[in-house]
């Protein structure tokens, strides 16, 4: 009785050590960590103040966020996030337009946009070209 009592208590912690330690290498392989080192607003005043894009899917760098991204863009840069459950380690982004360079790519059913950045050359975010669209639509201010 006594054993069952301490899992029932124990599970609980247990369970979220794990899911942020989960998120604390998700960021880190990933490159949200090293995004967050330059384009973190965590600290500052959100300069992205807009609609934005929810449960999207983009990968960076070999780890996948599906349905999980928040994305949004304005005349100065675009805007990053994950759900809250997945926040952890994941700050929000505003990376300035004057820091992303894309190159479209084709795939076999599809084409999607790579964005790399110019502060961290080393992190590239993949999303459809699709959604890169409604990001284009987002920043002149066309969507909804």
């Amino acid at each position: 009785m006594q054993v069952e009592r301490l899992i029932i208590i124990i599970f609980p912690f247990f369970f979220i050590a794990i899911w942020v330690f989960a998120l604390w290498i998700i960021a880190l392989t990933g490159g949200w960590s090293r995004l967050a080192k330059h384009y973190s607003i965590k600290d500052t005043l959100n300069p992205y103040q807009g609609k934005k894009l929810r449960r999207k899917f983009g990968r960076l760098g070999g780890t996948s966020y599906k349905r999980v991204l928040i994305v949004g863009a304005n005349m100065q840069g675009l805007y990053l996030s994950v759900d809250i459950l997945f926040r952890v380690f994941h700050p929000p982004l505003f990376i300035p337009w004057s820091d992303i360079q894309t190159e479209e790519r084709k795939g076999i059913f599809s084409s999607f946009t790579s964005l790399s950045f110019s502060r961290v050359p080393d992190v590239t975010v993949t999303i459809s070209s699709k959604l890169m669209a409604q990001v284009q639509e987002l920043k002149m201010g066309s969507l909804f």
